[in-house]
């Protein structure tokens, strides 16, 4: 059996689970508005988005893992993501933290944040780079 073939499969027996568990959730919201059905909606759908991109992410990787010469690309935008995380991540520890800010989060919390941050900076960055390249390139053609 291939892998799209096990994919199809799981992916249709957790689609169907929570299918379910989500009509039954949301049935005992509708009849005896409990806010524990709430929760347990709200938790369910958590769990059902981290399942998804956990199956994305390794068939993914075994997709990756299988063609690995046929995927330069992939290869180089892989790596030069995780070398942006890094110098994200440099970035964010440099940063002040404040009494204020402590009491809100705690210092993992914050570095987190900041690493989001300078990650979405420094991608928006090269969003717009590369967008300026393009343009100014093809005013050359």
């Amino acid at each position: 059996m291939n892998t799209t073939k096990i994919a199809g499969i799981v992916g249709k027996v957790f689609q169907f689970g929570i299918a379910i568990i989500g009509t039954i959730l949301f049935l005992m919201i509708l009849l005896n508005d409990s806010t524990s059905a709430i929760s347990s909606a709200i938790t369910l759908s958590m769990w059902a988005i981290y399942i998804a991109a956990g199956i994305a992410l390794l068939f993914g990787v075994i997709h990756f893992a299988t063609n690995v010469k046929n995927n330069p690309k992939s290869l180089i935008g892989i790596v030069s993501f995780i070398v942006i995380i890094v110098i994200a991540r440099m970035m964010a520890k440099n940063a002040v933290v404040t009494d204020e800010l402590l009491s809100k989060a705690d210092e993992s919390q914050l570095l987190m944040t900041d690493t989001g941050l300078y990650m979405f900076y420094i991608l928006m960055g090269i969003a717009i780079l590369s967008i300026l390249f393009a343009e100014v390139s093809r005013l050359f053609k």
